[in-house]
């Protein structure tokens, strides 16, 4: 049953970003350079968002994540919730946090960027490198 709603996540996140399964496999081709495929599994990718909060994303078997976060002026919290997993097609990443966010983003050798959103309509991009 996971793997159907991550589906339709996918395919719902497209719709969201207004891109059609073509456009987003086509943007990917552009953005990889080489056909050398990263397995995020068992990875740790770390970054910021475009509103100043910083990220550590740990990649974990069975689509499972651990990520940190880490506000400007507060301290960093890391969640580690059986609603958080994540997804992986090619250089496609899609992240689900607890079905309240949704990361979608593409991997372009030791990077990754892509935007999010959450269920009350908020929207922000992201960058993250491999650690």
């Amino acid at each position: 049953m996971k793997v159907f709603q991550l589906i339709c996540f996918s395919l719902f996140s497209l719709l969201a970003l207004d891109l059609s399964l073509p456009q987003a496999q086509a943007q990917v081709e552009q953005q990889s350079p080489s056909k050398v495929q990263i397995m995020l599994e068992s990875t740790t990718w770390t970054g910021n968002d475009s509103e100043g909060d910083q990220y550590e994303f740990t990649f974990l078997k069975g689509g499972q994540i651990r990520y940190t976060v880490q506000i400007p002026g507060e301290e960093a919290v890391t969640y580690e919730d059986l609603g958080d997993v994540w997804a992986q097609n090619g250089a496609i990443v899609i992240i689900l946090l607890s079905d309240y966010s949704t990361y979608l983003g593409t991997i372009n050798g030791e990077f990754m960027n892509g935007k999010s959103w959450n269920v009350v309509g908020k929207r922000w991009t992201w960058e993250l490198k491999k650690k």
